[in-house]
């Protein structure tokens, strides 16, 4: 009787009620890991007060995070540009307005492709790193260990990151501006025909200096973002090798959703 008890088929709410579960568990612990991303930002604005005690790991990390990725950020940023100038300037040399080419680019990348592909980048090369990193100090154990000895996680670890990729962040765009610019300038010149003087002349004399500040205020946002993401999700790190590379997956998708909403908040905020 047991056995044929076994062999009857399951109940039909089941599938039904199953997603909504695995719904609300996922919304749950998303705004868990939002809370627990806002104390540690509100601990590391705290501890800004100890950065000159920092600044030797400050500039390290700045060092191994943002010098090592200007290479393959400025790869991004050229080829980004040619082919935003090729899509937009084939459609605009159809209209008879190919010299705007120049406002175009320079408009589009100081306000949005800069900063965005610039955090693109980050979060792929070193949000991921900066989590494993410290998910396997989590999980053997060193982050207690220093809790042992006296000394603050947050300001050892976390606060020379924040400051050091937000400072980067900024500064590999304003890279990201200018090779972009000229990527597009490049092809605007031997595909579109356009002079580079007519190309500058027009950059310079559309582009505001609100869209420059707009861009520069994005990646600082942005750096930070991607830094406190990163290190609050490795410090929640459990479950060995398979939860580093599970906290890994997490941070990164966690930044680029949060870079795409804060994206949209900021250009509302300075154009609307």
């Amino acid at each position: 009787m047991q056995h044929e008890q076994n062999l009857l088929p399951p109940s039909d709410t089941a599938p039904l009620w199953q997603p909504l579960s695995l719904t609300g568990s996922a919304l749950l612990g998303a705004c868990e890991f939002a809370g627990e991303a806002i104390k540690l930002l509100a601990k590391t604005i705290a501890n800004l007060r100890f950065l000159p005690v920092r600044l030797r790991e400050t500039i390290d990390q700045m060092y191994y995070y943002g010098v090592s990725s200007i290479a393959v950020n400025s790869i991004f940023a050229l080829f980004s540009g040619m082919i935003l100038a090729f899509n937009t300037g084939i459609v605009l040399k159809e209209l008879g307005m190919s010299q705007t080419i120049g406002t175009i680019s320079a408009v589009a990348f100081c306000r949005e492709w800069g900063p965005l592909m610039t955090a693109i980048i980050l979060t792929a090369r070193v949000g991921s790193s900066m989590t494993a990193e410290i998910g396997t100090m989590k999980i053997s154990e060193e982050i207690d260990a220093l809790e042992v000895m006296g000394i603050d996680p947050v300001q050892y670890l976390v606060l020379p990151r924040v400051v050091a990729l937000a400072l980067m962040t900024v500064a590999l765009t304003m890279i990201s501006d200018l090779i972009g610019i000229t990527g597009s300038a490049l092809v605007g010149h031997f595909q579109i025909n356009v002079h580079y003087r007519t190309f500058y002349n027009e950059a310079v004399m559309f582009l505001k200096f609100k869209d420059v500040v707009c861009g520069l205020v994005k990646a600082f946002v942005f750096g930070t973002l991607i830094a406190i993401v990163s290190c609050a999700q490795g410090l929640r790190t459990t479950g060995g090798a398979r939860g580093v590379g599970r906290s890994t997956m997490y941070a990164v998708v966690s930044s680029l959703i949060f870079i795409i909403i804060i994206d949209l908040i900021i250009t509302k905020a300075f154009f609307m």
